[in-house]
């Protein structure tokens, strides 16, 4: 099962961001995690917890590697970001290097599509 979840999330090419978001939602879920279902702020698409830790995820689906403009939004969306263990940002495409820099000194997570196929565990 797990490997079919992985092939399944590898081949994200030209889908629609809800069928990237339920194969996300899938993995979390085949590694354990119990998802929630997003907020109605809208900065967070899914909510997952395993065991004590709350995760804020959202998902982007874009063409071409994400700058920081994709974690500014994230900021700027109006969403408490705040009450969670870890906050997420689970992409099809991959992140340039001043983003994966700005994620990092405001401790988001960066998951790309390269992660995703690598059998990443969440």
């Amino acid at each position: 099962m797990r490997k079919q979840v992985i092939a399944d999330i590898s081949r994200t090419d030209n889908i629609s961001r809800f069928a990237f978001l339920a194969k996300v939602a899938r993995r979390l879920r085949s590694q354990g995690y119990e998802v929630l279902g997003s907020r109605s702020d809208r900065a967070t698409d899914l909510l997952a917890e395993k065991g004590d830790k709350k995760i804020s995820i959202h998902i982007v689906c874009e063409e071409g590697a994400l700058g920081e403009k994709a974690i500014e939004a994230l900021e700027s969306s109006g969403g408490n970001l705040y009450g969670f263990d870890e906050v997420w940002i689970v992409s099809e495409s991959s992140f340039t290097e001043p983003a994966k820099a700005l994620a990092r000194q405001k401790r988001i997570r960066l998951i790309d599509n390269t992660a995703l196929q690598n059998d990443l565990n969440f």
